[in-house]
Order: structure tokens, then C-alpha cells, then sequence
């Protein structure tokens, strides 16, 4: 019979996970799209009072299994499931405990296999290391849920299915999605706001990585007449396709948008909108026509994000415009970097260490992904920090805030570069100067932890 216990400690508050744990009927939505450990689905059957009942498919690695299950929820504590019928027998209970400012969260699983195949499969397999897993995998989306900004506020963090989650939220009138131009930053918030069109997020959990391999995407609307149209481009408006805008139903303007293309060569694609609050909408693409279409890609749209999330445009504007020569004084500590593309959400990929010697030296110990991990060396100019190590790249970096600094990542020669034109890549920003296109990586640091030793 196999048997599983194990923790996680949660880098969140007790009752952001519990609000994940006890919300049963959307497990199947904590999974990213890659998973294959995972709560297929859970439909609720019947629910009374803490004790619910649910209809369980699971998978784990290549199997996937059936159960009908009974929860009893103990608010913010603890949960304990009884399988009452289905492929397999037993139970398990989960725990949640403070602890070192998140929540640890133990599960202690009993479950022993019912029919012949998944006997078979238990003693060729190993059962209770299939167990594991699947239980360590499922703490670990519970954790990338928990420890992300994702909510209904704030869905640009999302995976793809969390996005299903609030895509079925009710949405704001159609006349919310015009564009009437306007842009500011606001550094004290690191808001960036941008009416001239809305941003298009892909999820950070898409099968191909967008950061890496897409140009990104943006969406513009206007009123003509009694109508709202649109266009829909590429980043750099490489590629461009008109839209038509009309509410999903007329008499419940809380159903969502649909968008068509009215080009020829796009009017096989079409979009469904939810206006989920004044300045974010969640999406859905699909391939066919409306209603029958095929969905192909979730996405969210913004025209008021964080620093997070800034495109090249509004790195060039802090860069230029609020950036300045870092503070030697405030530098010291570890600071935490992502790259900036025009298509998704970058996870953190690399750190700096800077630290200050007693003459006022600046120097700094890095680490790339944790596959690559060096030193380089800092000069200070009137504008901005140069930074140096035995790459034929080199950083510039300014300050924005004491706690937020810009940089751009770039080689001594573009000749190697030259052969792919002018146009973004992803994480690849041209820039225009006396000589021609210049070639670098955007990214944006924000500090950790003040003062904060190298490892």
C-alpha cells in the first residue's frame, strides 16, 4: 500500500494558500499547461456545509485514474480526503502551519490501488514513488499560485489555466476597451499606464517560451459611430489585422466581447474578451469561426501594468529619462533580474551581488541561471554604471529608484547580429544610433535584499 509523507514550505501567508487549498473544484486549474502530475478535473457533486464531495481524474506521469472523493475542510488549518469509491482506496490529509513567515504545508497520503491494472502498475511502476511525485508536484503549483502576484487583479502573472479560472468572470461593457491615448509612469508605484493601445500578454507557462521566441502583440480600439473597431498588430506593426467588435450578448453586457477579423487572410481567427477590470482583460484565440472555433491560446491584455512587465519602449523612457548614474552609497545588497521582451512575463533569471569596500570601489559577483557565475568590472561615469567581465558584452546599468535600476546588456561588435535586421526578437532590442542598428538585451534589476553579502 503506498504510503507518502511530505512537506513544502510556501513563501506566502497562511490564508493566500488556504484560499488555493480549500477552493477544490479548481485544483485542475493550478497546473501549467507542461504538467504531467496533475488534477485533470473535480467536479463538485455535492457539498454541505465543510464536507464536499468531488469526482477526481488524475494523472500521474503516463496513468491516469478515477476516484470519487470526500473532503472534510477544517478553515485555514487543515483538509482530510476519504476516496468513497473509484480506482483506488484510501484517504489523505493536508495540514497548514505559520512558519518562518509562509506556511508549511504537509500532506499524509494512505492509497492503495482496487483494480487488477493499477495493482499491476504499482509493483512495475513503484507506486509510492509515483505518489511522491504527484504529491510534490501538487504542492509545487499550490506554491507557484501562492508566491506569485496571479488574481483576478492581476492575471498577467497567470498560467494558462488560472487564466481559464478568470476568464469566466463578468465583464465590463464593450465601450471600457477604447483606446484614448494618454501615457505616464509612476515611478513611486513602478506603474506603467498606456492608453495608446493595449499590451497582449502570453502566459508564462506556453509551450514554446514567447519571451524567448515571439514578437509580442498589441491591440487598439476606437468608436466609429454606434460601432467599436479595432486593430490588431505586432509589436513592431510588422503585421497588422482590422477587427470588429461586438458584445457576445447584446441584453448582458457581462458575457464578454467577441472580436473578428474582418481581413481576408485572418478571418479564420477570432477572440473572445472579458473586460475584467478598467485597465486588464482576459482573452481567449481561436482558430474557425465563431461560435464553433477551436481554441488554440489564452492570453491577458493591459493598459496599466508594473515594472514587471514593461515593454522595450518603456524601458528605452526610464532608461533615458529617469535613469541615472547609480548611488554608490545604495547599491550594496543582492538585486534580482529579468529580461525584458514585448510578448510575456520573464521569470527572474539571473542575480547581482554588489558590495562597497571601505575607498568606495563598487564590485560585483553574478550569477546567470545558475549555469554561468563570475565577477565583473564596475566603472562609474556621470551618466550611468559600466559593467565588465570576459564576455565580448557589456553592461550599462542606471539607477530609477534606490531599490530599481535599468540595464542593457551589449556587445562590443554587431557584426555577428547584423544578419538578422532591425526588427525585435523576443529579448533581442535594436536601437538606433550614428553607425546604424545597435544590437542588446533589456533587462530590469530590482534589489532583494539591502546590504546583502555574495554567496
Amino acid at each position: 500500500m503506498p504510503t507518502v509523507s511530505t512537506s513544502r514550505l510556501i513563501n506566502a501567508p497562511q490564508q493566500r494558500v488556504w484560499s488555493l487549498v480549500s477552493d477544490i473544484e479548481h485544483w485542475p486549474n493550478l497546473a501549467p499547461l507542461s504538467a504531467r502530475y496533475r488534477v485533470i478535473s473535480h467536479p463538485v457533486v455535492s457539498r454541505e456545509g465543510n464536507v464536499i464531495v468531488c469526482d477526481e481524474y488524475e494523472q500521474a506521469g503516463f496513468f491516469k485514474g478515477k476516484h470519487r472523493d470526500r473532503y472534510t475542510l477544517h478553515p485555514s488549518d487543515s483538509l482530510e480526503e476519504v476516496i468513497v469509491e473509484g480506482d483506488f482506496g484510501g484517504g489523505i490529509k493536508l495540514t497548514l502551519s505559520p512558519q518562518d513567515g509562509g506556511t508549511l504545508v504537509h500532506v499524509e497520503a494512505d492509497i492503495s490501488p482496487k483494480t487488477t491494472w493499477f495493482k499491476f502498475l504499482n509493483v512495475v511502476v513503484g507506486g509510492q514513488r509515483e505518489l511522491t511525485r504527484f504529491w510534490n508536484d501538487f504542492l509545487g503549483q499550490i506554491a507557484a499560485v501562492a508566491e506569485s502576484p496571479c488574481s483576478l487583479s492581476s492575471p498577467m502573472y497567470c498560467t494558462s489555466r488560472m487564466l481559464d479560472l478568470y476568464f469566466a468572470a463578468p465583464s465590463l461593457p464593450i465601450h471600457g476597451l477604447v483606446n484614448h491615448g494618454g501615457r505616464s509612469i509612476d515611478i513611486a508605484t513602478r506603474t506603467i499606464f498606456d492608453d495608446d493601445h493595449w499590451k497582449g500578454i502570453y502566459p508564462p507557462d506556453a509551450t514554446l517560451q514567447p519571451w524567448i521566441f515571439q514578437n509580442g502583440f498589441n491591440k487598439r480600439f476606437w468608436e466609429d459611430g454606434g460601432s467599436v473597431l479595432g486593430v490588431t498588430s505586432t509589436f513592431d506593426d510588422a503585421v497588422k489585422g482590422d477587427n470588429r467588435l461586438t458584445p457576445i450578448d447584446p441584453a448582458d453586457p457581462t458575457k464578454g466581447v467577441l472580436l473578428e477579423y474582418t481581413n481576408p487572410l485572418y478571418s479564420g481567427f477570432y477572440d473572445i474578451l472579458n473586460l475584467v477590470a478598467q485597465d486588464t482583460v482576459v482573452g481567449k484565440s481561436f482558430v474557425g469561426k465563431y461560435p464553433s472555433g477551436k481554441l488554440w491560446l489564452n492570453f491577458t491584455m493591459a493598459r496599466r501594468y508594473s515594472f514587471d512587465f514593461m515593454s522595450p519602449q518603456d524601458h528605452r523612457e526610464l532608461f533615458e529619462k529617469y535613469g541615472r548614474e547609480p548611488d554608490v552609497s545604495m547599491i550594496s545588497g543582492e538585486w534580482e533580474g529579468r529580461m525584458v521582451s514585448n510578448a510575456s512575463l520573464i521569470p527572474p533569471l539571473f542575480r547581482f551581488w554588489y558590495s562597497v569596500d571601505s575607498s568606495g570601489k563598487v564590485s560585483c559577483k553574478w550569477n546567470f541561471m545558475n549555469i554561468l557565475k563570475g565577477n565583473s568590472k564596475i566603472e562609474m561615469t556621470k551618466e550611468q554604471m559600466l559593467m565588465f567581465d570576459f564576455t565580448n558584452f557589456h553592461d550599462e546599468i542606471r539607477m530609477v529608484t534606490p531599490d530599481d535600476m535599468v540595464g542593457r546588456y551589449l556587445p562590443k561588435s554587431s557584426k555577428l547580429l547584423d544578419i538578422l535586421g532591425d526588427r525585435d526578437l523576443g529579448l533581442l532590442h535594436f536601437e538606433k544610433n550614428a553607425k546604424g542598428n545597435r544590437p542588446m538585451i533589456y533587462y530590469y534589476i530590482k534589489r532583494v535584499v539591502p546590504g546583502t553579502p555574495p554567496p
